[in-house]
């Protein structure tokens, strides 16, 4: 018997049940021969690790602080420096006021000599101070380029009278305060650009030029009170770990540090 007979005398229900489950068998016959092929999922690429990055061999160091001036050190109002503030001393009228004693750096050149900077192209040929001076006092004044620049020193009244001056060629120049009072002193280009510096009071030449003298690669540190009573980091070892050597100083005093030769970059250890 066909089956297609057969079903004729089942009833409804039955017969559409028995078609559904021929038709999921693929008809009956095909066991599911005809079904087309899964196509497989390919696996994702493999994710690329990061390149190891290899360690800085440069030891890096950072310094700060704050570099503070005395009470008799001052710096010439109209430097060729443009980052410096500009406050003009070049007349009498215009005269900065200084104390006594004191250590000043100043600046002057004539119209196009000198570094390149705020003074070079329109010159800066005075520089005026006004000073209270005792009688006989000297102001001094130190030529630091004087052999291939000169400057002279002028001490004038308040009236803009000279009362004394000093015109020579060498490193020294010097004026003298007739009797006690108010005075002021100038610092004049005669020839080039030169920095100076003028000094009033006990200050000696030699003093002077020591104040002229600096070291490259060499600092003087006080450290704080914090640093230095720290037993796991000696102030020695915390200098050593910065490229430097103690030259002097010691407990309680500035310590004077100097730049290890080779220590612009150093290699890491271990």
């Amino acid at each position: 018997m066909h089956a297609g007979a057969t079903m004729q005398h089942l009833p409804p229900l039955l017969a559409l049940l028995l078609t559904l489950a021929l038709s999921a068998c693929g008809g009956g016959g095909g066991g599911g021969g005809n079904a087309p092929p899964v196509t497989p999922v390919p696996p994702p690429p493999p994710t690329e690790e990061p390149p190891v990055e290899e360690p800085n061999d440069t030891v890096t160091y950072s310094l700060s602080g704050s570099v503070l001036a005395s009470s008799n050190q001052a710096v010439d109002g109209d430097t060729n420096d443009p980052v410096n503030r500009y406050t003009p001393n070049d007349s009498l009228a215009t005269a900065q006021p200084l104390a006594n004693p004191v250590t000043l750096g100043g600046y002057v050149n004539l119209p196009g000599t000198g570094a390149e900077g705020r003074s070079q192209e329109g010159g800066d040929i005075d520089d005026y101070y006004r000073l209270e001076l005792l009688a006989g006092q000297s102001v001094t004044l130190l030529v630091a380029d004087f052999e291939d620049a000169d400057a002279d020193l002028y001490l004038y009244s308040q009236q803009g009278e000279i009362v004394d001056f000093s015109i020579e060629t060498g490193e020294i120049e010097t004026v003298t305060a007739p009797s006690s009072g108010t005075w002021i002193a100038n610092v004049t280009a005669f020839a080039g650009a030169t920095n100076y510096i003028l000094a009033v009071g006990n200050q000696s030449l030699d003093g002077m030029r020591q104040q002229t003298d600096i070291v490259p690669g060499e600092i003087v540190v006080e450290y704080r009170e914090a640093e230095r009573y720290r037993p796991e980091l000696p102030l020695e070892d915390l200098a050593y770990q910065m490229g430097m050597d103690q030259r002097a100083g010691g407990p309680g005093r500035a310590r004077l540090l100097a730049l290890r030769a080779g220590q612009g970059q150093q290699r890491r250890l271990g």
